[in-house]
């Protein structure tokens, strides 16, 4: 069997649950996460193991396939989009194409984070969120 999110991804003859054990560890989390902080990976990958096999099996071809680039453009409202820098399944490329598509966008790449950048760098997410609010209500009061 093989998924597909993002990129092609192989089941590699295991179980759909096996596989998203799988990308529990390896694909929402940089590896020094991984290695410093194994309890919340694991936290994590419980969670993920109760989500329904063909429900996520079905999801991938969605997630892959979606082509929203091209309607980015309407967004007519204050952006600010967060990637983490070791992210592969959104990669920063895929971040980058966001900012530019949406007029006055801003981005932020969060250094030793992958696709959970909220979990991995809660302090460096916060601040980012802080600092566009900040610069929205200065924004406002003039």
């Amino acid at each position: 069997m093989t998924l597909s999110i993002g990129v092609a991804v192989s089941t590699e003859g295991n179980s759909i649950e096996e596989f998203i054990a799988r990308e529990a560890r390896a694909g929402r989390f940089s590896a020094g996460f991984r290695a410093s902080q194994p309890d919340i990976v694991a936290a994590y990958r419980r969670q993920l193991l109760q989500t329904d096999p063909a429900g996520y099996a079905a999801a991938c071809p969605a997630v892959r396939d979606v082509d929203w680039l091209d309607r980015l453009a309407s967004i007519r409202c204050p952006t600010l989009v967060i990637a983490g820098r070791e992210d592969v399944g959104a990669p920063v490329a895929l971040s980058e194409a966001m900012q530019q598509r949406i007029s006055g966008a801003e981005l932020v790449v969060i250094d030793d984070a992958a696709h959970l950048s909220v979990i991995e760098q809660p302090a460096a997410f916060g601040a980012a969120i802080d600092r566009f609010l900040a610069r929205l209500e200065g924004e406002g009061a003039r």
